[in-house]
């Protein structure tokens, strides 16, 4: 079994956001000053689901969920830094091969 580890780094004060498929989008320029690193650089963290294997995906991108494959799109949950940011901490996400539900975790 092969595991593939990827990360991006996740501000703690972002955990609570507002889902941006909501009717309130929050965009990284609209967070108060409270939020950590440069909401400049900040990229939308979305959420798949796979029903067939029940498996939620998050990733910084929509091209997992494009409507061609297992996972449908389920909305942005997020912002999160592709590079490491003042006071963020690293998001991990373990994907096992062959079907099989991954993990995701927030080493804080």
């Amino acid at each position: 079994m092969r595991l593939v580890l990827s990360a991006v780094y996740f501000c703690i004060t972002l955990a609570s956001a507002l889902r941006t498929n909501q009717s309130a989008a929050v965009t990284p320029q609209s967070r108060g000053t409270e939020a950590c690193g440069d909401p400049s650089v900040a990229v939308a963290l979305y959420e798949f689901f796979n029903s067939g294997t029940v498996d939620y995906f998050l990733t910084p991108g929509t091209s997992v969920g494009s409507g061609t494959g297992p996972y449908n799109f389920q909305g942005g949950v997020g912002f999160v830094f592709v590079t490491q940011e003042a006071s963020t901490v690293p998001f991990y996400r373990l994907h096992k091969s062959a079907g099989e539900p991954g993990y995701q975790l927030l080493d804080h």
